[in-house]
């Protein structure tokens, strides 16, 4: 879901329950007392608090999940440059094989992250699965070879926190914000806006542009959380440049 399609569904949930709050304010604004408008504005106060909570909880776990994405591009890319600066010191054919090797397996993750749909993204995880099982065969026949060889004791090490930083990043790829908790908070904010739509409507003075202003802000900030919690879409970009600097001649 992007941003826009977010504020599109948002917005509706949010507008609709302040304009009937409204109407329902005003029908019964001469007939509540006193205590009965306290109360009102007090449950008012209450929601909002309770919004505002849910909405800085929300927004706090698709930071953070985007955060991790994004270290974990880095350390992705850090841990494929180092694997073929260690193949590049073993040097022979087999070696060189696996840095093109490497090459082809940036080019995959790179597709995997630009990807439109579900199935393009499945395709460039094989794809790199295939390839991790080639650069795998790759650097343990070296190590049947050269038992002792330091560097290729090194390569391996390489080799494999590649394929487990792999993993990792498939996973944080799927850790999204738990769809209860997004309904919950659009369950709020519905019923938020409209107890306030009913403070409005029983007040004296008009303020419906204030509570169109309040429900915009509110669709915009979940906007952003949904935004955040699209690692390959949306207006908020996970930057893919350690990876694809990966790619670019020396």
């Amino acid at each position: 879901m992007s941003f826009f399609v977010a504020i599109a569904l948002v917005v509706p949930l949010t507008l609709l329950p302040a304009l009937a709050g409204i109407r329902v304010g005003r029908r019964i604004r001469g007939r509540l007392s006193d205590g009965e408008r306290t109360q009102l504005y007090g449950m008012q106060a209450s929601l909002l608090g309770l919004l505002a909570l849910l909405l800085g909880f929300s927004f706090a776990m698709a930071e953070t999940r985007f955060d991790l994405r994004k270290q974990l591009v880095i350390d992705e890319s850090n841990a494929i440059g180092t694997a073929r600066l260690r193949a590049g010191v073993i040097g022979d054919e087999r070696a060189q094989r696996m840095q093109r090797l490497l090459d082809d397996y940036v080019a995959a993750r790179l597709r995997g992250h630009r990807a439109r749909d579900d199935a393009g993204l499945q395709r460039a995880i094989d794809e790199s699965v295939r390839l991790q099982r080639e650069l795998w065969a790759g650097v343990t026949g070296l190590a049947r070879e050269r038992p002792q060889s330091l560097p290729v004791s090194l390569l391996m090490q390489s080799v494999n926190e590649v394929i487990d930083l792999h993993t990792k990043r498939v996973a944080a790829g799927r850790n999204h914000v738990p769809a209860p908790v997004l309904v919950m908070l659009l369950a709020v904010a519905a019923v938020t806006m409209g107890w306030v739509g009913a403070g409005v409507g029983v007040g004296q003075r008009r303020g419906a542009a204030t509570t169109l202003v309040l429900s915009l802000l509110v669709s915009l900030v979940v906007g952003v959380i949904v935004d955040l919690d699209q690692p390959r879409g949306g207006l908020i970009r996970l930057s893919q440049a350690p990876l694809t600097e990966l790619l670019q001649p020396p």
